[in-house]
């Protein structure tokens, strides 16, 4: 028996099918939107990574510069303490520009006990002591945090 009107059936059908389709368009839409976010999060990291990358390799340098302390002469010593200092600032600065956390967790130094302060450097070895050893200390514990912080920018940033 064919009839030749719309059912109430059919208006249910309808509206159930556009529902459907209304759903999946849904479902599109969240989807395109979370891998956008996902992908502009994942930039930001790499481009995060890429600068905290280079300071790094800055504080390795200023690292496998240091002077041996018997050379007791200030006008010698300050330069490397100065560079050091002034690149825990600059680091420092980068991280606090993006996270606070990323921030404290580099300035965080406690555990220095763990630190070699025996230094192989133009074919000699010393132990870094007195002011320049502090510093170097701070050096290397602040290079340790970076490399945390670098490792795993996602926890941080």
């Amino acid at each position: 028996m064919v009839s030749e009107g719309v059912r109430p059936f059919d208006w249910v059908m309808l509206a159930v099918e556009v529902l459907v389709v209304l759903l999946i368009l849904y479902e599109i839409v969240i989807s395109e939107v979370r891998s956008r976010r996902e992908s502009k999060h994942h930039s930001f990291l790499s481009a995060r990574v890429l600068e905290l990358s280079k300071l790094r390799s800055k504080g390795q340098r200023i690292q496998a510069t240091v002077l041996d302390p018997m050379i007791n002469n200030p006008q010698i010593i300050k330069p490397w303490i100065d560079a050091a200092r002034t690149w825990s600032e600059e680091t420092d600065a980068a991280l606090r520009n993006h996270s606070e956390r990323a921030s404290s967790a580099f300035l965080l130094v406690t555990d220095g006990g763990h630190i070699d302060r025996v230094v192989s450097a133009h074919g000699r070895h010393f132990m870094v002591t007195g002011e320049i050893g502090e510093a170097y200390k701070q050096l290397l514990l602040q290079l340790e945090n970076l490399d945390r912080i670098i490792n795993n920018p996602a926890a941080y940033f």
